[in-house]
């Protein structure tokens, strides 16, 4: 235990900061052996979230679009939201489809996104 508490001690934060409960599991013996396995039940908790100052951050949804990939599609809803809100903070991909021709061959790949920006009220 001493030396699990000492290589948290020695990295960087946020790992360093967070709070552990020692958990001990037991397994059954096999040949003799008795297993004892030491884990780490991290809380996800540290002491920079202590210091933040409370914040409310706004949700929309994007549909990007290109004719190459999902994985550009998305990144093209990101990259043009950016060029008018501030403070981008997450990006979930929400739904992957594709826009059709006539012969059923694609014509563009769409990306639906939720992102979230921090709101700054007037």
């Amino acid at each position: 235990m001493a030396q699990v508490r000492q290589f948290i001690r020695s990295q960087e934060p946020p790992f360093r900061q967070m709070q552990f409960v020692p958990t001990r599991l037991r397994g059954h013996p096999r040949n003799g052996i008795s297993v004892e396995i030491l884990m780490l039940d991290f809380l996800g908790h540290t002491e920079q979230e202590d210091d933040m100052p409370d914040s409310v951050y706004k949700v929309i949804e994007l549909v990007g679009t290109s004719s190459d990939s999902w994985e550009k599609a998305a990144a093209n809803a990101v990259e043009q939201a950016a060029k008018s809100l501030r403070d981008l903070r997450v990006a979930e991909v929400i739904k992957l489809d594709m826009q059709l021709d006539e012969n059923g061959k694609v014509e563009a790949y769409r990306a639906k996104l939720s992102v979230s920006f921090k709101f700054e009220g007037s």
